[in-house]
């Protein structure tokens, strides 16, 4: 069957005018008109789908439709099978992103013209959960997928394809969130088809004509090897969507401008440190072999996406949610996923844009984490500087300016701290600061002109944030710079700037509370002027920023204290170190309040529960 696909594909290229010239299309155009015809006089039909799914004719026509993609995309696959073994060039590399761009150019008007309209019309019927009606659902499941799957298999390709089938690629976004409806449709419909099994197989046990096991495991373990395998790769394939999804969706409308708050950004990246760090389990307890879990996985690139979206280190601090062990296992099933595609599909495994986002975000974790190799994090973050620097690197314009401040801050925190290095590490943040001062986040001639995957820079309003967080994250090291050396009146410049850059960024607030509190203890500090109300106000501002942070409330309790308020400074830090039971300012501060019968239980605690 290969072979067959592979001679026909190499006949078809020889005829290639346009998409439409690869493929036979005159049953999906029919299906596209279809969704514009009334109902006919005499149809007697149920109102709650529309009338001609359910004549035995158009469902006929789905599952033709459906074999008929499910053929396309297995072609697509062998082609980039076949080529994958022969030393890659611009020629084969085109041949293989021609296919999957067949994949796309025929699902388009599917998704577009005719379930777009569907999903409109009859939102609640249930088109996806009757038995009558398998047949359309299988259809809609094989579409989304088979945009799903080709997004991601042309993904490393676009660089060596990028004037081609322009208008086709910036559909893409659209097709991704109408596949994203059709695929939570169809899982919605088959939950409801098990509860109404499950309840049918309970009546049954009522009556004696069934044993005691009536739970919906029981039910699935009916399913056939082959209904196994559609429930987990629509599994896979609304996971890959939801990454995308999640992100567009936190986008909110403030006067006409698209923006995003820290808040919805950092709920996004939670949900994916769970989703990625959590065992797969398609619905529920259905049992599957590894080796499927992996391969689906793989062919619609979840892994991946979900380390880009834990990750979230170009727009919020790195790996907000996960320890270094989490965030070391999300990305080694990222590469693992990465290979996996390119074993089972012959997907390029050498793509540098994907090598540069992952070597990055390890760099992050190495360098930020608690546990991290910082020397490691230095290497790393050199070696995307240098893929950067390459002629042929996939990266260019605004996205690459990003990615290079991005790792001059990283080295410029890890030098930060070595008395040695200091100067190299102001160096970094200020050559830094130099660049983000230099270009427009408004700029579209950046990675997505490039890339059809998920990327930060795919959208106007989260360029804004991503070079907000960095110009706020360079001042901020600039400050520290500045404050090691004794020049506090150019770190307190430094650190009101990055609070005006990021408002409502916890870290850049916390900084400058911070300061002003050191201030009060410093006796350099004679140009510092009412850093005892500022300091208590700023840390109160942050504490209300982020309740889950300890470092306020804890700094508020040396506030306090050195008011001789003994009774609050007591309580914040009785409040920070119920957050982080091992917070040191804050154990040191009660240890100096309390008497040591009255310490004990807060010692006992902090060697018994790990800080978050």
């Amino acid at each position: 069957r290969a072979n067959l696909y592979w001679e026909t594909w190499k006949q078809l290229k020889l005829d290639f005018v346009e998409w439409e010239s690869l493929f036979v299309t005159s049953l999906r155009d029919a299906m596209v008109q279809l969704s514009s015809l009334s109902t006919p006089p005499s149809f007697d039909m149920d109102e709650s789908c529309p009338w001609f799914i359910q004549t035995e004719l158009v469902r006929d026509c789905y599952e033709a439709l459906t074999y008929q993609i499910r053929h396309l995309v297995e072609n697509a696959a062998t082609v980039q099978k076949h080529l994958a073994g022969k030393k890659e060039n611009k020629s084969t590399l085109k041949d293989v992103a021609l296919a999957w761009r067949g994949v796309l150019a025929f699902v388009s008007p599917l998704l577009n013209g005719h379930l777009f309209e569907i999903l409109q019309n009859a939102p609640s019927s249930p088109l996806f959960s009757s038995p009558a009606h398998h047949a359309f659902r299988r259809f809609v499941e094989e579409c989304a997928k088979s945009v799903i799957t080709a997004t991601w298999m042309y993904e490393p390709l676009v660089s060596f394809t990028a004037n081609e089938g322009r208008g086709l690629l910036e559909d893409v976004s659209r097709l991704i969130s109408i596949s994203h409806e059709c695929l939570a449709a169809s899982q919605k419909g088959r939950l409801s088809e098990e509860q109404l099994m499950a309840e049918r197989m309970k009546d049954e046990v009522s009556s004696g004509v069934r044993g005691a096991s009536t739970s919906m495991t029981s039910a699935r373990d009916s399913y056939s090897d082959d209904e196994k395998k559609e429930i987990i790769q629509l599994e896979c394939a609304l996971a890959s969507t939801k990454c995308r999804m999640d992100l567009e969706n936190t986008v909110c409308d403030v006067d006409g401008d698209k923006l995003f708050s820290t808040d919805s950004l950092a709920a996004v990246a939670r949900k994916a440190s769970l989703a990625a760090t959590k065992t797969h389990q398609p619905i529920g307890d259905l049992k599957v072999s590894s080796s499927l879990a992996l391969t689906s996985r793989a062919q619609f690139g979840v892994p991946y996406l979900q380390a880009l979206s834990a990750w979230s280190g170009m727009y919020l601090t790195p790996w907000p949610f996960c320890t270094i062990g989490q965030a070391r296992t999300i990305l080694r099933n990222a590469r693992d996923s990465i290979t996996a595609a390119g074993k089972a599909w012959g997907r390029p495994t050498n793509s540098k844009i994907e090598q540069i986002f992952l070597h990055t975000a390890e760099a992050d974790l190495e360098g930020g984490l608690v546990g991290g190799f910082v020397i490691e994090a230095e290497r790393l973050y050199k070696r995307v500087l240098d893929l950067l620097a390459e002629d042929d690197v996939s990266v260019e314009g605004y996205a690459a300016t990003m990615l290079k401040t991005h790792c001059l801050l990283g080295l410029g925190k890890l030098y930060l701290y070595d008395a040695e290095r200091l100067s190299e590490a102001e160096a970094f943040a200020r050559n830094a600061l130099d660049i983000l001062s230099s270009v427009d986040p408004t700029q579209r001639n950046c990675i997505d002109s490039q890339s059809i995957c998920f990327y930060p820079w795919n959208n106007s309003a989260l360029n804004k944030m991503s070079h907000s967080s960095h110009m706020c994250m360079s001042r901020q090291l600039v400050a520290e710079a500045c404050i090691r050396s004794s020049r506090y009146d150019d770190a307190k410049l430094f650190l009101s700037d990055a609070v005006k850059d990021l408002p409502g960024n916890f870290d850049a607030a916390f900084a400058l509370a911070s300061f002003h509190l050191r201030m009060m203890f410093d006796s350099d500090a004679d140009s510092c002027e009412n850093n005892d109300a500022l300091a208590r106000t700023l840390l109160l501002k942050a504490a209300k920023m982020d309740t889950t942070r300890s470092g306020p409330f804890a700094l508020l309790g040396v506030w306090y204290e050195s008011q001789n308020d003994e009774a609050r400074a007591k309580g914040c830090y009785q409040k920070a170190l119920a957050i982080d039971p091992s917070h040191p300012v804050a154990g040191r501060g009660l240890k100096r309040i309390l008497s040591l019968d009255e310490l004990q239980p807060f010692c006992e605690r902090a060697t018994k529960q790990n800080s978050p």
